[in-house]
């Protein structure tokens, strides 16, 4: 039951169904849909809540859902206290009413057309669209001439892009088990390199200072700890690409890690930041990381 612009109309769907009150408003024509208290329902139309059912309704208006009319056999409100009504035919019993679409749409729901169903999938707001009215226009004076030379204030309307949303709806979409996947093109830095072997920590060194030099935002591990604490926070943080330098370093050999997807592979020192800066350059615009024996879509 709902009062639409103070007037009580009430709506019937199956019993496994909700009510979209945005329908009720639009079918209706109302400018606001609000779900009726019982109390008031009672004193504008005399029928008890909760035993309310579409068949003999006088003077209120009464929408009934398509579905509804498709049950063979139903149990509904008797318009009287503590009484329902069984074996009800609803094209038969329930008359002077059109059929109309109220119901709340669910999965699986056959489309418009016949051609398929509706499928559900959760999102995530990322802008926002506010709209102010005549609340500052009015105050600082902002107005115009309209059609027969009257000076009008300027309705106005604000929007954004939420930074902190961008960055939540794309965790949600770039993770896995170990932590989060960043895309090159939102990546807090691009590159981690990881110094496992500290006694061998000035290549390390060379290298961040190479790519942070060629204009990558490169990050440099060289904490005094486990190596497997290095490896699980740059997953858990998600560096899109990570270089291992290892004990291998002293014969100029270094391991490479592309975040998504967890390819890695031995990469010679020489060139390796060229090689890296050209990748990371291409996979700022969107295109996938192209590292030789490395391929995978960041």
């Amino acid at each position: 039951a709902f009062s639409v612009d103070g007037a009580p109309v009430l709506a019937f769907v199956r019993g496994d169904r909700e009510v979209n009150p945005v329908k009720v408003r639009k079918v209706t024509g109302g400018a606001v849909a609000e779900l009726a208290d019982g109390e008031w329902l009672s004193r504008t139309t005399g029928l008890p809540a909760g035993f309310i059912g579409p068949i003999g309704i006088v003077g209120v208006r009464t929408l009934v859902d398509h579905e509804v009319f498709a049950m063979a056999s139903a149990v509904c409100g008797a318009n009287a206290a503590e009484t329902h009504l069984r074996h009800v035919i609803p094209a038969r019993d329930i008359v002077g009413v059109t059929a109309v679409d109220i119901r709340m749409a669910e999965q699986g729901d056959p489309s418009p057309d016949g051609a398929g169903t509706l499928q559900l999938w959760r999102g995530i707001e990322v802008g926002h669209v506010f709209y102010l009215g005549t609340k500052y226009s009015e105050a600082m004076g902002a107005s115009f001439l309209d059609e027969h030379g009257k000076e009008q204030p300027f309705a106005m309307g604000c929007y954004g892009i939420g930074v902190s949303r961008i960055l939540a709806a794309t965790v949600e979409q770039h993770h896995d088990e170990a932590g989060i996947t960043w895309p090159v093109s939102v990546a807090p830095y691009e590159v981690a390199v990881l110094d496992l072997a500290r006694d061998e920590g000035a290549c390390a060194r060379e290298l961040y200072r190479g790519l942070r030099a060629a204009g990558v935002d490169a990050v440099l591990d060289d904490r005094a700890v486990r190596p497997g604490v290095k490896f699980a926070d740059a997953d858990l943080i998600g560096w899109p690409l990570q270089i291992v330098v290892g004990r291998k370093a002293s014969e100029g050999v270094v391991e490479v890690k592309v975040r998504a997807g967890g390819v890695r592979v031995d990469r010679p020192l020489a060139g390796l930041v060229e090689l890296v800066t050209a990748a990371i350059f291409r996979a700022r615009s969107g295109e996938p990381l192209a590292l030789p024996d490395v391929a995978a879509d960041l």
